[in-house]
């Protein structure tokens, strides 16, 4: 029961979060902050340039993109820019491993996160105007955060309690011969598809098990069991 709790008030922490910080950008927004903005991301380039450096100043690449989808709701970045910033937040995150290990800096804005929710609430309720609202965005922010780690901490519980042998299989098989499937690999054999992608899936699979497998195996990958692809045949068949 805890960790459902978890989950879903760290789910319910960061919707809310995302609301106040795009309301508080949005009523920030100016023409001198959108030309701003404009012009760090005004090439796919300078928008992953900028995406990266941000992230390695921060170091989480969760803040910043949490922050550039908030600019873009607001209307401050188009998705297309927003996008390169967010590329970029994944660059730069590699890159905060090096930097700990070089010079031992390490930055938790979670850590963080609960004062800043309070100077950000206190700017919001003392301030006025433009003041206002970048402490509106500044808690927004900052229950992002909080709200991620509360999920994580709720996953983490999950993670304890779930056990592979929970989740569906291919195989009627138990133990040792069942082979557990994600849902990304369910969707793929969902039934029914529109138009056709249907098509596209099926043949897709039909060469990842005939000459995918042959490349699998000259790449030293493990190649699926005979008895597996021919069941994955049987779910192929299936889809329309």
């Amino acid at each position: 029961m805890e960790t459902l709790v978890s989950i879903v008030g760290g789910v319910g922490l960061f919707l809310l979060g995302m609301a106040v910080m795009t309301d508080g950008l949005k009523a920030l927004a100016g023409t001198a902050l959108k030309t701003v903005m404009e012009k760090a991301a005004a090439t796919p380039l300078l928008g992953t340039f900028w995406g990266a450096v941000i992230t390695l100043i921060v170091q989480s690449s969760s803040a910043t993109t949490m922050t550039t989808i908030g600019l873009v709701s607001a209307g401050l970045l188009t998705f297309p820019q927003g996008l390169s910033l967010v590329f970029g937040a994944n660059i730069g995150t590699t890159g905060t491993g090096w930097l700990v290990a070089a010079f031992g800096v390490r930055i938790s804005l979670t850590a963080a996160a609960l004062p800043i929710v309070f100077v950000g609430a206190l700017l919001k309720v003392v301030g006025r105007g433009r003041l206002a609202a970048a402490g509106a965005a500044i808690a927004g922010f900052a229950l992002i955060l909080v709200g991620l780690s509360t999920l994580q901490q709720g996953m983490g519980g999950l993670a304890q309690s779930l056990h592979p042998s929970d989740l569906p299989t291919i195989t009627n098989a138990a133990g040792a011969e069942a082979y557990p499937i994600c849902g990304f690999t369910w969707l793929l054999v969902h039934p029914e598809y529109s138009g056709d992608i249907g098509k596209t899936i099926t043949d897709f699979l039909h060469w990842y098990l005939t000459e995918g497998e042959g490349m699998a195996k000259e790449l030293y990958y493990a190649p699926l069991p005979e008895a597996l692809i021919k069941k994955v045949e049987k779910k192929i068949e299936m889809v329309k």
